[in-house]
């Protein structure tokens, strides 16, 4: 969302946004990838889903001279 004010001599904009994200993945907690010779021996890799919401608000304000600058 932008939004602008303007003050004559100074113009104020405002930047807002609410990002939000939805983060599904399935991790190898253990870090193996070799599949085990002896299954009563070793154990598989271990995958576990993981599930994670981000949300977010930021927020720019500008503050723009509408003035010449100076020394012109």
């Amino acid at each position: 969302m932008t939004l602008e004010w303007d003050f004559g001599a100074v113009t104020l904009k405002s930047l807002t946004s609410y990002p939000n994200d939805e983060i599904a993945i399935q991790r190898d907690n253990d870090r193996h990838d070799l599949e085990p010779c002896l299954h009563s021996f070793l154990l598989q890799s271990y995958f576990d889903p993981e599930n994670k919401r981000a949300n977010n608000t930021t927020q720019e304000f500008n503050l723009i001279s509408t003035s010449q600058p100076l020394g012109s």
